[in-house]
């Protein structure tokens, strides 16, 4: 296909889209939020009307939410722009929006199939192929023009007139069009086997609709399953035994297998927000300290006066990571290490039995204390607790008599915990080691597959990324609905392939 024929069809799907109703009730639902920046500006002590025509007082607004001890002025004008913004995508454009769009695209391939235009377009050196993805490819971008202009023209209302600059914002754009992308092939699909636009449309938003309850359904069914392992590990964490969990009946199994079944081959609708956020998020957040590939780790900040030793940047399960102080001496000690390895097997006597089972944190402890007391030094050790899991301290000096270690184990799922402090007996013995050790260590700011207090939609957000376990990974998430797409257009273009005109 020469481009000549290409810009044919392109135009053809231009016109068509131009003549619809759908697309012009879109130009001016898109126009609104545009106009509404513009009209109402967010700035330090109060909103405008209209270019300050009239003026409302952020201290009235939290008067009338019981907020005026909670947030600041500066604080609600950036709270509020960004509730118009995460409103739009979310409600607007990710639900309204994409109803609207496929409305206004659904007569993409029924168009092509009718008598006149089918014996216009098939009587000319074209592939069906070709034409199925002119007029795929034709809708995506007559989403993308929607979309942009959407998202930009917030972006300069807020920017002019409320002084507001947040070009992750732009990312924004991307969720419809992904969201479309999925759902305009299968009403693709649906269009070249009825040959109707009304049967796309209703089958479309049906899918729509099934894909979003799918996956709230495997999300809450993920939440909680892990909620309850999470608890069960607490509980074995706090023993040296860990007893096996009880399988759910047949029933229960064949619903929760059902669901992951279309939860896996469906297109992963619900995750093209959560994209759009991680990709703003990557561009205008700080990582955390430390996380670990699996998001059973995580460290929110690093410890403060105290600096990252380049050379073990990366090591966290190797030598582990170091920090050292910054040339002070009150700071609770010299330097701290974290590390992580996988949980040794052992074997153990239960009666006439010989069991295999992993090394617990308290055993780590005893063969630490094992191996200083064969150095000749005098280990102590001392049981605590963390994020609510059982923790062993041992405590030791070296043989110079002043320079003092503070190990902590802890074992958690298939791995061994080590967070080790080094420094002088006064260092160590002092107020600011414990503030030190409470600073980094409690749950404040160390996560271990803690999901309390979260709801399933907050505990997917946090945990979906490009490192997570496979069901949780943006790239599967992403390759399983681009899988999706292509099987969708295959279906229509063999479907189109055995249509005589």
């Amino acid at each position: 296909m020469n481009f000549i024929i290409f810009r044919a069809l392109f135009e053809d799907a231009r016109q068509q889209v131009l003549d619809n109703k759908v697309f012009r009730l879109l130009l001016i639902l898109t126009a609104i939020p545009i106009v509404l920046t513009f009209v109402l500006g967010f700035h330090e002590e109060s909103i405008t009307l209209f270019w300050g025509w009239k003026e409302i007082d952020y201290k009235d607004i939290m008067e009338i939410f019981s907020a005026g001890g909670q947030s600041t002025a500066e604080d609600m004008a950036a709270q509020s722009i960004r509730f118009l913004q995460e409103f739009t995508l979310d409600a607007v454009v990710g639900r309204i929006g994409i109803m609207l769009c496929i409305a206004a695209t659904a007569f993409f391939a029924p168009k092509i199939l009718e008598k006149g235009s089918a014996d216009t377009l098939f009587s000319k050196p074209v592939s069906r192929i070709a034409i199925l993805l002119s007029r795929y490819f034709a809708g995506i971008l007559f989403v993308a023009f929607i979309s942009s202009l959407l998202v930009t023209g917030m972006y300069l209302g807020f920017l002019i007139n409320s002084g507001f600059n947040d070009p992750g914002f732009l990312w924004g754009a991307l969720t419809l069009v992904y969201l479309y992308a999925m759902m305009h092939a299968f009403s693709m699909v649906v269009a070249v086997f009825t040959r109707s636009s009304t049967a796309a449309i209703l089958l479309t938003i049906t899918l729509y609709m099934f894909c979003g309850g799918i996956h709230t359904g495997w999300t809450s069914l993920e939440f909680f399953t892990q909620k309850q392992h999470v608890a069960m590990l607490r509980i074995a964490d706090n023993s040296d035994d860990e007893d096996e969990v009880e399988e759910a009946g047949e029933l229960i199994q064949f619903l929760t297998s059902s669901l992951r079944f279309f939860h896996y081959v469906l297109p992963k609708t619900s995750d093209a927000d959560l994209i759009t956020n991680k990709l703003k998020r990557a561009l205008t957040e700080k990582p955390p300290a430390i996380q670990t590939s699996d998001g059973e780790f995580l460290m929110k900040l690093p410890p403060a006066d105290f600096s990252l030793v380049a050379d073990t940047k990366g090591k966290f399960e190797d030598t582990g990571v170091e920090w050292s102080a910054e040339g002070k001496t009150h700071l609770g000690a010299d330097s701290m290490r974290i590390r992580r390895y996988e949980r040794p097997k052992q074997e153990r006597k239960v009666g006439s039995k010989t069991r295999i089972r992993s090394q617990t944190g308290n055993e780590t402890a005893k063969q630490k204390m094992e191996e200083l007391q064969a150095t000749g030094a005098s280990p102590e050790s001392e049981d605590r607790k963390l994020s609510g899991v059982r923790t062993t301290q041992v405590t030791w000096l070296e043989s110079d008599g002043d320079t003092k270690h503070r190990m902590y184990f802890f074992h958690f799922d298939d791995w061994i915990y080590e967070f080790e402090l080094i420094g002088s007996v006064a260092q160590l013995d002092s107020h600011e080691a414990s503030q030190l050790r409470r600073n980094t260590l409690d749950r404040g700011n160390i996560i271990l597959g803690d999901i309390t207090g979260k709801t399933p939609g907050t505990w997917y957000s946090d945990i979906f990324s490009l490192t997570a376990e496979w069901k949780y990974n943006i790239f599967f998430s992403i390759g399983s609905s681009l899988a999706f797409i292509v099987s969708m257009l295959t279906l229509a273009w063999l479907r189109l392939r055995k249509i005589d005109f």
